[in-house]
């Protein structure tokens, strides 16, 4: 289990403007918007105050065309703590070439997640129990990261937890994003040579599977 700890989260402002609803009757505890946080590549001049607003806060601001907005901002700074899950099943013929089976458990604030991505932690989860007793040729090591929506925090800690050597052994990965959708399109999105497209979109046909890969 990889522990990935000092996630600076940011309760970033609720800018709330309307001039049917004042500021002073607005509580932060009744408002839909989620917390966010200044990611690192917006932290690299230091932490600045920030504004979170909705659309429709934005669109009032734009249709009333105020001369001045008086802007008040709850902004609180406390760090989180996310982990990784990990479970390897050793391969029985090629032991030192490992395949990694990936998935993010967490999700965003106001979601229930069922999608993004419960349902890909789930399926990868129903991998992992079939080759419990379907021992694979090569070693397959199945990761559930945490804090994906916060900048891929939980993936990146587990690959800087990896010497060159280990990192070496890792051939392929397959990572399951958002999965079982009613509506939409599945796809396969590809990082590899033209043969690996050219197998999937085989064995996407052979099973009459509809995937589109890019």
């Amino acid at each position: 289990m990889i522990k990935v700890e000092n996630i600076s989260v940011y309760n970033i402002a609720r800018a709330i403007y309307s001039a049917r609803n004042p500021l002073n009757s607005w509580n932060k505890s009744d408002s839909d918007l989620e917390n966010k946080e200044l990611r690192d590549v917006l932290r690299n001049k230091g932490i600045i105050p920030g504004v979170h607003m909705r659309t429709n806060t934005a669109i009032d601001l734009v249709r009333d065309n105020p001369k001045e907005v008086t802007l008040e901002l709850f902004q609180e700074e406390f760090t989180l703590t996310s982990h990784d899950v990990i479970s390897e099943i050793k391969g029985n013929i090629y032991p030192d070439e490992v395949i990694t089976v990936t998935a993010h458990f967490d999700s965003v604030e106001f979601s229930k997640g069922a999608y993004d991505n419960g349902a890909g932690s789930v399926l990868i989860m129903k991998l992992y129990e079939y080759f419990m007793t379907n021992t694979p040729k090569r070693t397959l090591r199945f990761i559930w990261c945490g804090s994906e929506e916060r900048g891929l925090l939980g993936s990146k800690a587990y690959v800087n937890s990896l010497t060159e050597e280990e990192l070496q052994k890792i051939i392929f990965n397959i990572n399951v994003d958002v999965a079982g959708t009613v509506l939409g399109t599945e796809y396969a999105s590809i990082m590899a040579e033209n043969a690996l497209v050219d197998y999937v979109d085989y064995i996407s046909n052979e099973i009459s599977f509809p995937i589109v890969t890019r």
